[in-house]
């Protein structure tokens, strides 16, 4: 039974495995609802609903000041691609392929920005984030929906002297 927001990939070791749909076998990538499965065959199970996922994320600022920082995607694979992303990379593509490019576009973006502008360049940081992942999975069989950016856990002296700056700017 495949449940409704997921699709199945067939997988017969008597028959060649998981074959490619685009070889002409359409109907291993089976959609919601009962299907008939040989003996001995399996179901490589897929969700294709969009999934979010937060990211701890422990990065420096352009000063190399280290901060905790949280942000969170969403994603899904590329339902026409299943077949390649099961061959490829497998289930766990999330901890193989996004999860580690998140990360790692996330702290090239926000090495390139200052600490003192982080509290007013949360959008800014999300597109560049977003881009830099998208542009990292090209290829990967899997769609980037979005970036959101959840917070910032800033040194307490820094904190401290922002406050300081926008209480005498009067903000």
């Amino acid at each position: 039974m495949i449940e409704p927001g997921h699709r199945g990939l067939l997988f017969n070791p008597y028959r060649d495995g998981v074959s490619d749909p685009a070889g002409g076998l359409h109907d291993l990538v089976l959609v919601p609802g009962a299907h008939f499965i040989p003996e001995g065959a399996r179901v490589d199970d897929f969700d294709v609903t969009y999934s979010t996922r937060r990211e701890p994320l422990h990065v420096l600022t352009s000063e190399g000041i280290a901060i905790d920082a949280e942000m969170s995607i969403i994603y899904r694979p590329i339902i026409t691609e299943l077949y390649q992303l099961d061959a490829e990379v497998g289930p766990n593509y999330y901890a193989e392929v996004i999860g580690p490019e998140f990360r790692a576009a996330s702290r090239a973006c926000f090495a390139a920005h200052s600490i003192t502008d982080l509290p007013d360049q949360h959008s800014k940081l999300e597109e560049e984030v977003e881009a830099n992942v998208r542009r990292r999975v090209v290829g990967k069989h899997v769609e980037i929906a979005s970036v959101t950016f959840e917070g910032v856990k800033l040194p307490s002296e820094i904190g401290e002297r922002q406050k300081l700056q926008r209480a005498a700017e009067g903000r």
